[in-house]
């Protein structure tokens, strides 16, 4: 990984191309959700089951580039980390947020949750999408630890390599392992887990690489393989996810579109450097923009679920036409109305804490 300083664009205290980076992930993740409607286990195995497989398999690295945007922030070496307010505001900030959100999605799906038992539950578990601030939460709790990982450069490598091998390149390995004898895999993955490698596990290996792509500059070698691995891993996902849906297990599986496999990670390294060379070349006219856009990102997030089940009782949803080209179309129309409520929002006094 040959690498050295980069100084990147900015616009006062911000970083355009993160903040792009921002906008695309959000749009991302709605079509992540706007594909992966129950239309797409419904239709197993059919055309649209197809046209979905392959809008679902192109955008999975939505999240991780989330998680790199924090860690290029937060383990900047130029800002000095205060833990009084990293949990103070930061963590409290995440927290406030999950609950805020966890109750309302509780209260409109209340017909589910007859009992205050449930609805606490409901509530302490959480929306589906709501994981990724529960899984921000345990990232903030770290961000000292890696702090001074990051402060050495051979240090922080290390630790990438480290969640390379044991976070992306082991379990697939495994899996493979598992096809020519389950008993050795069986036998190999208890071996590992007494090891209980934990801390270079999980979302803290793109946390890393976040900041490490933030702060250096790979060689132009080096980033012209990681832009043919990421374009490969687009086309293995799609076909990989269709062969072993189809042809081995019978039913719809999301196993090589995990977060935590090569192929998301390269596919997550692909954009991140694409857009990271290509933002020198905005026009700076469009900065405020972006920069007003990247901070309804969060806002975005959090709102779309709803918009999209308010839609979803009115019969409009991403079949309402042919998903070849309503997926688009459905996400963009998501993406624009849960902007509007969340600017709606940001500039409303307390509610704005709902999306901020």
């Amino acid at each position: 990984m040959d690498a050295k300083p980069q100084v990147t664009a900015n616009s006062g205290n911000r970083v355009i191309y993160l903040d792009l980076l921002r906008i695309i992930s959000a749009f991302a993740v709605v079509m992540l959700h706007v594909s992966a409607e129950r239309h797409w286990w419904d239709s197993f195995f059919g055309t649209e089951w197809l046209i979905r497989d392959v809008y679902h398999s192109c955008v999975q690295w939505c999240v991780p580039v989330f998680v790199m945007i924090s860690g290029a922030l937060f383990l900047d070496k130029s800002k000095e980390l205060n833990i009084k307010r990293l949990y103070t505001k930061n963590f409290i900030h995440i927290l406030q947020a999950f609950i805020l959100w966890s109750v309302i999605y509780t209260v409109v799906n209340n017909n589910l949750y007859p009992n205050v038992h449930s609805f606490i539950y409901s509530v302490v578990s959480g929306h589906f999408h709501l994981w990724f601030l529960k899984m921000l939460l345990g990232i903030y709790i770290i961000i000292p630890i890696l702090k001074t990982i990051v402060s050495n450069k051979q240090t922080e490598k290390y630790f990438i390599y480290v969640s390379l091998i044991t976070c992306f390149i082991f379990p697939m390995l495994l899996f493979a392992i598992g096809f020519v004898n389950n008993e050795i895999k069986i036998l190999i993955d208890k071996w590992y887990n007494t090891m209980n490698i934990k801390i270079a596990l999980g979302y803290s290996g793109y946390f890393v690489l976040g900041h490490y792509l933030n702060n250096y500059t790979l060689s132009t070698r080096f980033r012209n393989l990681i832009y043919l691995l990421g374009s490969l891993s687009f086309i293995c996902v799609i076909i990989f996810t269709y062969i072993y849906s189809a042809c081995i297990l019978g039913k719809t599986s999301e196993f090589f579109m995990k977060n935590l496999t090569p192929f998301t990670l390269f596919e997550s390294l692909t954009l991140f450097l694409f857009i990271k060379q290509k933002s020198n070349n905005i026009p700076t006219k469009y900065h405020s923009s972006i920069i007003h856009l990247a901070k309804m990102s969060l806002g975005i997030y959090l709102v779309h679920p709803l918009v999209m089940f308010l839609f979803s009782k009115i019969g409009i949803d991403s079949s309402t036409f042919h998903p070849s080209f309503f997926i688009p179309c459905f996400t963009l129309f998501v993406f624009i109305v849960s902007y509007l409520i969340t600017r709606i929002l940001y500039n409303i006094p307390y509610l704005n804490k709902l999306v901020m």
